[in-house]
């Protein structure tokens, strides 16, 4: 006998969920990370479990502009960049401006902050302070002082929202030098912990933003890119990558796996859903230019 029909009550949002959703993306071009990221920022926000979402791709050459960044920190004319394919973005998160482009890791984490805190504060390994990090860093003179007002985001003021802030980003930044300790580089957090460094120079970069305590954006880890745009940029610090401080090739793939590792580590998940995929995304086509 046949079963009466039924309206199903499947929602994917009434699911709990604890877990971290990995998508590893491979080359996307930045509007389109940024769209999906927005969108998987509104569903996250809706829901009441703790499921996180981590994005990790990399990007054609752009640069992007945070709140701290101005045009200033742009060092050629826009016809140069326009000539040379790379596009030009404002984006609303922490920190300056930040060259992006393929061997350069881009992770965005977006993660219910508040809902993490309050499940999992008894059980998450804290990060060392960022005095621990500083203790390790190696001789050598610093190219530039530290940009102070990139700590105007990120927890100068004492509000909440800063300090949350703040402590996403030590997590981060102490995720990144765990990676690099694992490949054999020996990083440290910058003195406006919105980096990490190594004798060759700033390696990777946070900008972060939180809404509806929900993080976006993220992190960013030069691995082994074209160094020769970086020139176009202006750095508070010298601009170096893993592969310069180990003058050999380090592997994009057991980078990718250890970040991964790492942040889920640093932010208290115990599972984790890998995909190579999200069925959302989509993708424009765009030559990329080869620096000789």
């Amino acid at each position: 006998m046949p079963h009466p029909e039924q309206t199903s009550v499947w929602n994917p949002r009434r699911r709990q969920s604890d877990a971290l959703e990995v998508y590893l993306l491979g080359i996307v071009d930045f509007d389109s990370a940024m769209w999906l990221q927005e969108r998987l920022h509104r569903e996250i926000a809706e829901r009441e479990d703790g499921l996180g979402t981590l994005l990790i791709c990399e990007h054609p050459p752009t640069v992007t502009t945070g709140r701290e960044g101005t045009m200033l920190d742009l060092l050629a004319d826009p016809r140069e960049f326009e000539s040379q394919q790379i596009e030009i973005r404002r984006v609303d998160r922490g920190g300056g401006t930040i060259l992006h482009g393929p061997g350069q890791v881009a992770a965005y984490p977006i993660l219910p902050v508040d809902r993490r805190t309050r499940r999992t504060d008894a059980h998450v390994r804290q990060p060392p302070p960022i005095s621990e990090y500083r203790s390790r860093k190696p001789e050598g003179p610093r190219s530039a002082v530290p940009n102070s007002s990139a700590l105007t985001d990120v927890g100068v003021r004492p509000t909440e929202l800063n300090r949350r802030l703040l402590d996403f980003v030590k997590k981060c930044m102490a995720a990144v030098c765990d990676m690099a300790s694992e490949l054999k580089v020996n990083a440290t957090t910058t003195d406006d912990c919105m980096g990490a460094e190594c004798r060759c120079g700033q390696f990777a970069w946070a900008g972060a933003a939180i809404r509806d305590g929900v993080s976006s954006h993220g992190l960013f880890v030069n691995v082994s890119p074209d160094m020769l745009p970086f020139r176009l940029v202006r750095s508070a610090r010298s601009v170096g990558s893993m592969s310069m401080q180990r003058m050999s090739p380090v592997p994009m793939a057991k980078v990718r796996e250890s970040l991964m590792r790492n942040l889920a580590d640093q932010f208290g998940y115990e599972d984790v859903h890998l995909y190579t995929r999200h069925p959302l995304l989509t993708r424009t086509t765009r030559k990329v230019v080869e620096y000789a």
